[in-house]
């Protein structure tokens, strides 16, 4: 017979038991910071809880050679990272520097001549990713004046630089990016730009009205701009220099990342996942354009899904293969900028890796 205590004691083993199974069934689930097997991981019963994104301040103005920037936030790329990007808007490229240097932003995309005007005068900004390794402006011709010439995308590029010289061009305005390579160009074609008609129209709407009524005779333009002529018939791009077509504006880094040289040496990990979501996003860019288009999509609301995919294809070619910039590849873009007139210091700054840009960040992504 079972005395008293013995029965007490079964009592409780029974029950015990009871309760073990009911918290193993197929209907409960674990307590909060243990594993499905009813261990703890840590070893304490603590809840693993993710951690609270880094954020950042990204100024942008909405152009294709930012595209990679664009695919990244709306693809998840910097969630992926764990970085939340407040994506600030500016109607004019040349105030994301401002921003910088104001500290309005923490990151914006630039080139490599403004950051070294900024830091003759001790603004210590930094270019830390090429988001374009070509200069991206392409030239855009009327069919009616390439079949008058008798030239075509196909020809070689020197017969497409003679042909520069007989056509009336286009330029938003005198000293812009468009006036200057448009000159450049027909530099390059044997002609002096004083002996060829340049007609500053202000904006890439009036420059493709102009080409469509025959005002002009091309221009040139970052993608999309140039495609559209092109897909409603009355264009033809002509020169393509976001595909490195012109040899001195291949290696040469048009646009890229910029920051403040303090804030990188203060959040190195942020940048450099930042830096990994652009080369996972490029990646992206390259082997699934259908599906980046849709990503691109948000910034681009009001233009038509072809002239995005077309703009796109046409920029591809500039997105940064593994992000990595080197001593020549800078010294030649500065010695151009100030050929051209474009860097109007002195004296060339130096070319050197952690002067106006460094490979830091792109290393460290790919660790």
């Amino acid at each position: 017979m079972l005395t008293r205590k013995k029965v007490s004691v079964a009592l409780v083993l029974i029950l015990a038991m009871l309760a073990a199974a009911a918290c193993g069934s197929s209907g409960g689930s674990p307590s909060p910071g243990t594993s499905a097997s009813g261990n703890d991981p840590s070893g304490e019963g603590a809840q693993e809880v993710a951690a609270e994104p880094d954020k950042v301040r990204f100024a942008y103005f909405p152009a294709f050679h930012t595209m990679v920037v664009f695919v990244a936030e709306q693809g998840g790329f910097f969630e992926k990272q764990n970085i939340e990007v407040d994506m600030i808007y500016t109607d004019r490229g040349s105030l994301q520097t401002q921003m910088l240097i104001a500290n309005e932003t923490d990151i914006a995309t630039g080139d490599l001549t403004s950051i070294a005007v900024a830091n003759s005068q001790n603004r210590n900004l930094l270019h830390i990713f090429p988001t374009s390794q070509h200069m991206s402006m392409n030239f855009v011709a009327s069919n009616e004046s390439l079949e008058r010439l008798g030239v075509g995308k196909d020809d070689p590029l020197e017969a497409k630089l003679e042909a520069l010289g007989k056509m009336r061009i286009g330029i938003t305005g005198p000293n812009a990016p468009t006036d200057i390579y448009t000159r450049f160009l027909l530099d390059q074609g044997g002609y002096d730009p004083k002996d060829v008609e340049i007609i500053a129209l202000s904006n890439a709407g009036n420059l493709m009205a102009a080409l469509k009524s025959g005002q002009i005779d091309g221009f040139m333009l970052t993608p999309p701009s140039p495609n559209q002529p092109e897909l409603e018939g009355y264009g033809t791009v002509l020169i393509k220099s976001s595909a490195g077509e012109v040899p001195e504006l291949a290696n040469y880094p048009y646009q890229g990342i910029t920051v403040r040289k303090a804030w990188a040496e203060a959040n190195p990990e942020v940048a450099s996942r930042f830096v990994k979501a652009l080369l996972e996003a490029s990646e992206f860019i390259k082997n699934q354009p259908e599906e980046a288009t849709v990503h691109l999509k948000a910034y681009f609301e009001e233009m038509a899904d072809e002239s995005i995919e077309a703009g796109m294809a046409d920029m591809i070619p500039a997105l940064p293969t593994d992000g990595l910039m080197t001593e020549d590849f800078v010294q030649h873009y500065l010695e151009l900028n100030k050929e051209l007139g474009i860097l109007e210091l002195e004296e060339l700054p130096s070319s050197a890796d952690g002067e106006l840009w460094t490979n830091d960040y792109v290393l460290q992504a790919a660790e």
